[in-house]
């Protein structure tokens, strides 16, 4: 499988996750995005692991999405294994 992107945590290739403005990061499991956003927002230490994604969602500019990503591969020349090993084509 060909992927667009790669975990800012796992350093695996994704699809489909979450994408933070602010930073440029992405993270493609629920728990890579609360590890993240302990380390980048350190405001929201008292929000709940559960509720934490909800609460900076917006306010924050982290957004779940999902890439056509044979359409982002095709105009970025390239993609990333599984294990984010970047190929050119």
């Amino acid at each position: 499988m060909k992927y667009c992107r790669v975990c800012s945590v796992t350093g695996k290739g994704m699809n489909e996750g979450w994408y933070f403005e602010n930073t440029g990061d992405y993270t493609a499991t629920k728990e890579a995005t609360v590890q993240l956003l302990r380390e980048h927002y350190p405001e929201y230490k008292d929000i709940p692991d559960d509720k934490l994604i909800d609460v900076v969602y917006d306010a924050e500019g982290v957004y779940w999405t999902q890439w056509e990503y044979e359409e982002e591969i095709e105009d970025q020349e390239f993609y990333y294994t599984e294990d984010g090993v970047e190929i050119s084509i």
